[in-house]
């Protein structure tokens, strides 16, 4: 479905701010509760191949594993085991993130005193987009952000930029309607807005994930993914990753 036009969204923000206002504190209140399960900094390693891959995971919560049980549950430890063992690697691998973050917030979190040449073997792969949704900042905010991000990454080194989808929370059943109806309308113009940032930019390529939506895979809130749902995603990220470092990159992954 084709994102709604600026003057649309806000048209039918208002109309329904009534009620969506009660729904959001509802929902932003079963949120925060739930827990953090990996630490912002946080650093590991996976596999023993030949092939070196040196990974980042940065974002929002399900960077941190928000949904989840244990850490390895999330899907950033998923998706850094899984590209260990599918590109038959060894995996250094890095969290930067916050329950909660904007992308407003991630750039200040990757700011860094010692910049590096970007090199196109360090991958980081970008979580963001629901707590931007909930933002409503204007869609130029957003696509400025991101590429403020992107920045960041490249100082720190990484040059191959990967962006998963934001959230697709038109599907998220369990949020009520029209709440639902709202926040998927805008989660599709912010989509749109991401996959632009790849269409300008070469070293960044806008991944396309099937997002798990069955209520089963779902954390109890019906708002994050649970750790079943972390593994299908953070397996399809793999395989994304390693699929598109073999083509150029900065164009929607096959």
């Amino acid at each position: 479905m084709k994102a709604p036009s600026a003057a649309a969204f806000w048209l039918q923000f208002l109309a329904l701010l009534p009620v969506t206002g009660v729904q959001g504190l509802w929902i932003k209140r079963r949120a925060q509760r739930m827990a953090t399960r990996i630490e912002n900094g946080a650093t590991g390693r996976f596999g023993s191949g030949a092939r070196q891959i040196d990974v980042l995971v940065t974002g929002e919560s399900t960077a941190v594993g928000v949904g989840c049980d244990t850490p390895e549950q999330a899907v950033s430890m998923q998706f850094a085991s899984q590209l260990a063992s599918l590109g038959a690697a060894t995996v250094t691998w890095q969290v930067i993130g916050r329950n909660g973050a904007r992308a407003t917030d991630i750039v200040k979190l990757l700011a860094t005193q010692y910049p590096k040449p970007p090199d196109p073997n360090r991958i980081a792969v970008v979580l963001l987009g629901a707590n931007d949704v909930t933002a409503l900042h204007s869609l130029r905010h957003w696509y400025e952000q991101l590429v403020a991000v992107r920045t960041r990454l490249r100082q720190r080194g990484y040059g191959s930029i990967f962006l998963a989808p934001v959230p697709p929370m038109w599907g998220f059943t369990l949020l009520p309607r029209p709440l639902r109806t709202v926040l998927g309308a805008r989660a599709r113009q912010l989509e749109a807005e991401r996959i632009r940032v790849a269409d300008v930019y070469p070293d960044v390529t806008a991944l396309v994930t099937d997002f798990p939506l069955d209520t089963e895979l779902l954390a109890e809130d019906g708002y994050h993914p649970g750790p079943a749902a972390c593994a299908m995603w953070g397996n399809d990220l793999a395989v994304q990753v390693l699929a598109s470092l073999q083509v150029s990159p900065g164009r929607v992954a096959p």
